[in-house]
């Protein structure tokens, strides 16, 4: 899954991540310092666990973070369902500290 990339940003001013930052992510994924949550609710964690993140080149140029996680099946298996039940695909993005999501 693209967990997250340096495409224009539009809701934020069309900000853009730096090739720098994406590193920063895959590594914090990796070393399990992202916590998943459930709609960026820290009250809603998921458990699970990142088995590989790497940043990867996109082939219209720009680049994403990708990664693979284990995942509870049960708390998975709820997500999936809230997503179905509001009729979206879902997804997993970025929280930074400052509370802004990417």
């Amino acid at each position: 899954m693209h967990h997250t990339t340096n495409e224009p940003i539009e809701a934020y001013g069309g900000i853009i991540l730096s090739d720098n930052v994406l590193e920063h992510i895959a590594e914090k994924l990796r070393l399990n310092l992202m916590p998943m949550l459930n709609q960026h609710d820290p009250m809603r964690r998921i458990d699970s666990r990142c088995l590989r993140a790497e940043v990867v080149d996109l082939p219209d140029g720009f680049k994403a973070v990708k990664a693979e996680f284990e995942v509870d099946s049960e708390a998975w298996a709820a997500v999936e369902a809230e997503w179905k039940a509001v009729g979206v695909e879902g997804g997993c993005r970025s929280l930074f500290m400052n509370g802004s999501s990417v």
